[in-house]
């Protein structure tokens, strides 16, 4: 047994849950820790323009030892930097885009293959299980303000308030009406609390994918 199923059977859910942190840190390459030196992601954006090029994407990144994740953006567009129209892409039109990265089966089965199950559900505007963020996740920024996630309001600042009266003061009208509309399955708000509802799927994504060969016949 892993050691975050087994402190959850011991009744230890705060050491689980930090086992689980701790282990989705140590395969990011955006968390700037020392035990991810070597640690490398590559990120690339679908447009109306690539979107039959994913299946060679999604191949080229098994041969290459990356786990490929595949996820819709959730938020507005204008959080990037740019509302040019083009960027923005046609829901159905998308949403066949991830059938066909479940139907390739390139994506890991368990967490990975059910995040791209619910983004095809959010984008054919179906519901999402509820959302985490300021249950099992929240977010702490440098100078100490503290927020359910990154995409809602801060709550307080530690340096003002204990974390208790911050925890207290959460929206949990605006993190539901958030959980909602958005997808975001791979952020904090959500892996937590999806790795312990579900923690067989969670175990099997944290495998590293075998490597795909390519043999060419004679």
């Amino acid at each position: 047994m892993s050691k975050p199923l087994f402190n959850l059977a011991r009744g230890r859910p705060v050491l689980a849950v930090f086992e689980l942190c701790l282990r989705c840190n140590s395969a990011c390459g955006y968390c700037d820790l020392p035990l991810n030196l070597g640690r490398y992601e590559m990120t690339r954006i679908v447009s109306e323009m690539n979107r039959h090029d994913v299946t060679d994407v999604l191949h080229f990144a098994r041969s290459r030892g990356f786990v490929p994740v595949v996820g819709a953006y959730h938020w507005g567009v204008e959080r990037y930097g740019k509302t040019a129209p083009e960027l923005q892409y046609d829901r159905d039109a998308g949403a066949s885009v991830f059938e066909d990265v479940l139907r390739s089966r390139l994506v890991p089965a368990g967490y990975f293959r059910n995040y791209v199950r619910d983004n095809i559900r959010w984008l054919r505007g179906d519901g999402l299980p509820p959302c985490d963020a300021g249950r099992y996740s929240v977010a702490i920024d440098a100078s100490g303000n503290v927020a359910p996630c990154l995409a809602l309001a801060h709550a307080g600042n530690l340096l003002n308030d204990p974390l208790e009266t911050i925890l207290a003061r959460m929206d949990g009208g605006a993190i539901a009406r958030c959980s909602e509309r958005a997808s975001c399955n791979m952020l904090c708000s959500r892996v937590v609390g999806s790795a312990l509802r579900h923690p067989l799927a969670a175990l099997a994504a944290m495998r590293p994918p075998a490597r795909e060969t390519k043999v060419d016949a004679p």
